[in-house]
């Protein structure tokens, strides 16, 4: 036998006997319910944004729907039973009609909690520059002064690294840096000085210093390891470079420019480096917009982690192809007329390549 205790005083501390599940501090079974009297909002600041320009968060849904179980439940021992201190759960002639509609609870219970594990690590921003992404224990953002990553505590890399490039920032004077150090506010291992030390690979910026010339703590800050990829010396001060140049020219065409760029894992080719074992990326991504007198434009470039130099025409892709490379959706500020429209097609021309 099974009962439900109810305290007025504290009406919210329902508990039903016999493990079925306890509401309030504790839960057995998570799904079902849980305490929304914590004292924090049971809404996420990490929501998925609409293109229509309103925020919507699927732990919002997931948290309403299992508040409207909770209040099926506490409306049914309400209504169903006399007695709001002591009621038994099952009427013996309608114990198998009772036992059903818990198991449909439960079993709905369960799928939200499916729903709930699946969609809670997507997370968004309010910066043009920060991409959707998957959130995962060994994944954490963090954001500096002038651009943001998330570092990837598995590959020892930054997954992605955004920024908005503007006039002024490409104006700066600032003298480059010369200390590469680890980023103090990374959690757990990342790459050092060691890794790299006679490896043959050069210390990759991905927000390159070139463009964190504004004051000293945005270029120190562009020395972090977080910022950092193993990339082939070749390409490090050839295309990559070249490319880098390009987008400061456009920064000053068109006052800002946002940029999002990283590794790509690929089948790792390259194995890993150094003692910390710090993957060495098969390729490198960049994905830029800017916003000319005609609207939006983007183009995206691909460049293998290897020695050669090409047009970088050669390199250019969609942000669709590039989102279906590293699992990534670019610019999700955009409307989705317009990033439908934009992210599926390039014209080099715009670009002047």
């Amino acid at each position: 036998m099974s009962f439900f205790f109810i305290n007025l005083e504290r009406p919210h501390k329902t508990v039903l006997t016999n493990s079925i599940f306890i509401y309030g501090d504790t839960k057995i079974f998570p799904g079902l319910l849980t305490d929304s009297h914590n004292g924090k909002s049971p809404f996420t600041q990490s929501s998925h944004k609409l293109k229509n320009g309103q925020c919507l968060t699927y732990k919002d849904i997931i948290y309403l729907t299992k508040t409207y179980i909770e209040l099926f439940i506490l409306i049914f021992v309400a209504f169903k039973h006399t007695s709001f201190y002591f009621c038994t759960m099952y009427y013996k002639q309608n114990t198998f009609i009772w036992k059903g509609a818990l198991a449909l609870l439960l079993l709905f219970s369960f799928h939200i909690e499916h729903m709930e594990a699946r969609e809670k690590n997507i997370t968004s921003s309010t910066k043009m520059e920060v991409p959707l992404y998957d959130e995962a224990p060994y994944k954490q953002h963090i954001v500096h002064k002038s651009f943001e990553l998330v570092y990837n505590e598995n590959t020892r890399l930054p997954d992605w690294v955004g920024y908005e490039l503007t006039v002024e920032e490409v104006e700066g004077v600032t003298p480059r840096g010369k200390n590469f150090v680890q980023d103090p506010y990374v959690k757990g291992v990342q790459a050092d000085n060691e890794d790299y030390r006679n490896s043959g690979w050069d210390r990759g910026h991905m927000a390159p210093a070139g463009d964190m010339k504004m004051d000293e703590q945005s270029m120190s800050e562009s020395f972090y390891f977080s910022n950092i990829c193993p990339q082939n010396r070749n390409l490090n001060g050839g295309d990559w470079k070249s490319l880098e140049e390009m987008i400061r020219d456009y920064a000053r065409k068109f006052s800002k420019i946002y940029v999002v760029c990283g590794p790509i894992m690929g089948n790792n080719i390259y194995g890993r480096l150094g003692p910390h074992k710090v993957v060495i990326p098969d390729a490198f991504y960049k994905v830029l917009l800017i916003e000319t007198k005609k609207g939006y434009e983007t183009i995206g470039f691909v460049m293998k982690n290897e020695a050669g130099h090409k047009s970088l025409s050669s390199y250019v892709k969609t942000i669709d192809e590039i989102e279906e490379i590293t699992g990534l959706d670019f610019f999700p500020l955009l409307p989705d007329n317009i990033e439908n429209k934009v992210e599926s097609e390039f014209n080099l021309s715009n670009w002047n390549l």
